[in-house]
């Protein structure tokens, strides 16, 4: 039986010449895995009652080569499977096997799950084979217990796989040999990049050919996935009514959080030049939505070399830059640019693990250093549906200095404070998050203890205040009542 012989299938399979299977869709019952011979192969499965089932390929596309066989990309879409099963695969012909890979299908009791996030790997093929088998492997597939609780459903992918998608030879080495390891468990949903070029093996390899180019969704438990495409030629208007309704609809069918991934971000601290009006008006569409619903939206961008953090003022969208899994890192420049509702950043290479439940949500960016083979947890943070709107902060004391406001607050565990001055010439806004990185730093604020410099001036005119606190899970309190300065 196929399972008794998993121990000649290593963790880390190193037949690089060998095909490269991947998994681009599983379910409770169902799973399809491709990939790309020049030689036909069988697909032998076996699951939970030792039996082997064999099946014979679907061609779904050519890649013609000169004076060599040509490649041709084969899939299996087998069906009827049981849910929260391990099942093993192996491709074979008469002369040679692929080894033996397994997946598990979706559990129809264990409704928790996780999904993986890694980004940007183009030409850095040795970093993102080292950030997949020395990194992800080892904190994610082998730490059983936490995977029993919130096993990996699958793992987002928003673009720039290749550094040129268009050279066919670039996928197998930049893509699918340093990712198989992760690629042959559990199915990738990518988003296209610029470095893909909207090239047809990225529209063969991931969806249906270039006629299948249309923005998807799919729903897990109670949270909606959207994949859009920000590239140039595929920045259209109807995409933008798409989402709008897409958006709608699960809203209606009762989601909690909606996650959207697109390649382009519409903000960049580490580097504005990458950012697109387009992704603005996705943005725009984004906000108009979130004012009148009360689940958690996550923007998951790429094409930044480098992580970030940060969460819109006024609703509950949070973005994220996924940072670099293979590409080279951006750092702070004299170019970057502090905006004022993004938090965190990081000029790292990294990968992030999202834990699902039905009402809450949970975080985690790492970190990976290749020269000591190192990972460190850089960002964590938790998301709640049904959560409650904090207490108005609570003052120790509050005084006029010579060039601005102090305040004293009782707690101090807020994501931002936000103070509104009343002065002789009307209102003025400051807002204080807990984090605001820059300039390649961790810069760090205590909201226990704030000081506002508003210069002398302003000072002098400034004859009462109000307050209002913002706690992790994005809930703004009440202002306060008016509090006389004297």
């Amino acid at each position: 039986m196929l399972k008794y012989f998993i121990f000649i299938s290593l963790l880390i399979s190193t037949a690089f010449s060998s095909p490269l299977p991947y998994l681009l869709r599983l379910t409770e019952s169902s799973v399809e895995i491709r990939w790309e011979s020049a030689d036909d192969y069988q697909l032998n499965l076996s699951g939970p009652n030792n039996s082997v089932l064999s099946f014979q390929p679907e061609h779904i596309f050519t890649k013609y080569r000169l004076g060599k066989k040509p490649l041709r990309l084969f899939r299996v879409i087998a069906d009827n499977l049981s849910p929260g099963e391990t099942y093993f695969y192996e491709l074979k012909n008469d002369s040679r096997s692929t080894g033996i890979f397994r997946f598990n299908t979706r559990s129809s009791e264990n409704k928790n799950f996780s999904f993986i996030l890694v980004s940007d790997s183009q030409r850095g093929n040795k970093l993102s084979e080292d950030i997949v088998n020395k990194s992800i492997l080892p904190e994610v597939f082998f730490q059983s217990e936490q995977r029993k609780v919130s096993p990996v459903a699958f793992f987002l992918f928003p673009g720039d796989l290749v550094q040129r998608g268009y050279r066919h030879s670039l996928w197998k080495k930049q893509f699918f040999y340093p990712l198989r390891n992760i690629l042959n468990r559990v199915p990738i949903v990518a988003a296209i990049g610029n470095h893909e070029y909207n090239s047809k093996f990225f529209w063969n390899y991931f969806y249906n050919g270039k006629d299948d180019d249309d923005p998807k969704y799919f729903d897990q438990l109670t949270s909606r996935f959207i994949t859009l495409s920000s590239t140039f030629g595929r920045r259209k208007r109807s995409q933008l009514e798409w989402l709008n309704l897409t958006l709608n609809n699960a809203k209606d069918k009762g989601m909690k959080f909606i996650f959207i991934q697109y390649h382009h971000p519409a903000f960049s601290e580490v580097w504005p030049r990458g950012e697109k009006a387009y992704s603005k008006k996705i943005e725009q569409v984004v906000q108009r939505f979130s004012e009148d619903f009360a689940g958690h939206i996550i923007i998951i961008n790429g094409h930044t070399h480098a992580y970030s953090r940060g969460h819109y003022p006024n609703n509950n969208v949070t973005n994220i830059i996924a940072g670099p899994l293979g590409g080279k890192i951006d750092y702070w420049k004299r170019s970057s640019k502090d905006y004022d509702h993004m938090m965190i950043n990081s000029s790292s290479a990294g990968w992030s693990i999202f834990d699902i439940t039905e009402n809450k949500i949970t975080h985690k960016y790492f970190s990976y250093d290749q020269n000591f083979n190192k990972t460190k947890l850089v960002d964590s943070y938790s998301l709640n549906y049904d959560s409650k709107k904090p207490d108005t902060p609570k003052l120790n004391f509050v005084k006029k200095t010579r060039r601005g406001v102090a305040i004293s607050l009782e707690n101090q565990n807020y994501l931002s404070i936000e103070v509104v001055l009343q002065t002789k010439k009307g209102e003025k806004n400051y807002r204080i998050n807990e984090r605001n990185d820059q300039q390649g730093f961790i810069v760090k604020n205590n909201l226990g203890n704030i000081l506002i410099n508003t210069g002398k001036k302003l000072a002098e005119q400034t004859t009462s205040l109000k307050i209002r606190a913002r706690d992790k899970n994005l809930l703004w309190s009440e202002l306060s009542s008016k509090i006389k300065l004297d």
